[in-house]
């Protein structure tokens, strides 16, 4: 391995822990934290990810471009449906637990990263698109700011903010207060 930098994250507050071979750096997710950096940024900064596969790594490998060297994670039922559309999406390889757990990941790394791209890139702006979808939604919405009176002072204590929504001709459309609907 020794042309790969592998780095692995454990949720241990030791950033190494007894076992590792050469070149393989462990650190702990705590440690991760505490620089301000997410497991995300992480993701992003590496070529490959060994892991199970799961919605959330699946989806960070995704939209960062990191290919995948997978193996079996034993009873998940999504699995099969994950394994399956992952290569459209991203480089990606199967590492049996023999090899794996023997550190035996060379050839499997090589074949990962000398994969050609995959075939489809998915759009990564989720948050942009739902951001427009509310802004379009709650255009006109505008707070209305409510005292709250202290009554045995009669002074101002804090206020309450509604919304509502003022249509284009000036016209207040009242909601009802329970409204989960914005």
């Amino acid at each position: 391995l020794a042309s790969y930098g592998v780095v692995i994250t454990h949720r241990d507050d030791r950033d190494e822990m007894s076992g590792a071979p050469a070149g393989v750096h462990q650190l702990s997710e705590a440690r991760l934290y505490g620089t301000g950096l997410r497991y995300e940024d992480l993701v992003a900064a590496c070529d490959v990810v060994a892991t199970k596969p799961g919605y959330g790594i699946i989806a960070e490998c995704i939209a960062n471009e990191t290919a995948v060297l997978y193996t079996s994670r034993g009873h998940f039922v999504e699995y099969d449906v994950l394994v399956s559309a992952m290569p459209q999406y991203l480089r990606c390889g199967f590492i049996d637990h023999d090899d794996l757990f023997a550190g035996r990941w060379r050839a499997a790394l090589d074949r990962v990263t000398s994969s050609p791209p995959p075939p489809k890139r998915p759009p990564t702006n989720g948050a942009e698109i739902i951001a427009e979808m509310i802004d379009r939604r709650i255009e006109g919405l505008t707070a209305w700011y409510q005292p709250i009176v202290d009554l045995n002072t009669g002074k101002v204590a804090g206020c309450e903010v509604l919304s509502r929504i003022v249509a284009a001709d000036g016209l207040l459309l009242v909601t009802p207060e329970n409204n989960n609907s914005i």
